[in-house]
Order: structure tokens, then sequence, then C-alpha cells
């Protein structure tokens, strides 16, 4: 008996070490090597790792609820001709491709669109539900 206890501790801390060293802390790299812990994703068309609270152009959610509001991004490749919007609990990028004429453009992808409204901004809807919205820019 008394050999048999040190061997059970023996294994229980083995047990538990083991289950330890698989959930390792900031040891969550996505396929792309983006850390989600450090606020990090993947964008398709910058093809590297980054933040969206950091991008250009933020959207403010349109119709928030509660005591907190939600950020979109967007972010376009060079000649415009993809967008990709990130939204709030949506794993990844979005990637939307335009439609339409110089001076009326939108991106879109299934139900949502991307419009560009000029010196108001953009608006993201979804249907014709408006989700996201260029924040409201006062003088001062």
């Amino acid at each position: 008996m008394k050999k048999v206890v040190p061997a059970i501790a023996i294994l229980i801390c083995l047990a538990v070490n083991t289950m330890v060293g698989k959930t390792k802390v900031g040891d969550d790299k996505d396929e792309h090597g983006c850390r989600a812990s450090a606020g990090y994703t993947f964008s398709v068309i910058k093809n590297e790792c980054i933040r969206v609270f950091e991008q250009e152009i933020k959207l403010d959610e349109a119709n928030p609820t509660g005591t907190s509001t939600t950020v979109a991004a967007v972010i376009f490749d060079e000649d415009k001709t993809k967008a990709e919007v990130f939204i709030p609990n949506v794993k990844g990028g979005i990637i939307l491709l335009r439609e339409g004429q110089a001076g009326n453009y939108k991106w879109k992808k299934g139900k949502l669109s991307l419009l560009d409204k000029g010196k108001e901004g953009y608006v993201l809807l979804k249907k014709k539900k408006t989700l996201f919205k260029s924040p409201i820019v006062t003088g001062g």
C-alpha cells in the first residue's frame, strides 16, 4: 500500500501538468499566427494580422442597446474593388465586391452592403437595415 499512494500521487501530478500544458496563457494563435488575446485578427486584403479598433475607417453601431456600443471596421484594397468588413461577433473579415458607377459605388456580399455616402462616410446595411455607420463629426 505504501508504494501505491506515491504512484497515484505521481500520476495525478502528471495528469494535471499535461492538462495545464495544453492551455498556456497567450497561446491562442489562429491559423495565420494572429493572437486574439492581443486583439489581432487576420485581414485577407492586407494579408497580415490587424487590430480592428486601430483601422482608419471605423463605423459606429447604428442602434445600440444597453450601455455599450460596438464598432465595425472597413479595409479597402488599393483600387477599392474590394472592401473587407469586420463586424463584432463574426470571426474574421467579410469580403464585399464593388458594384455600380463611380460616385455611386456600393460593395456587396449576400445580404450585406456597404454604401459610400461621400462626406457623410460609409453605411453598412444588412438587407435594408442600417447596422453601422460613420461617426458624426462635429466641428469645434
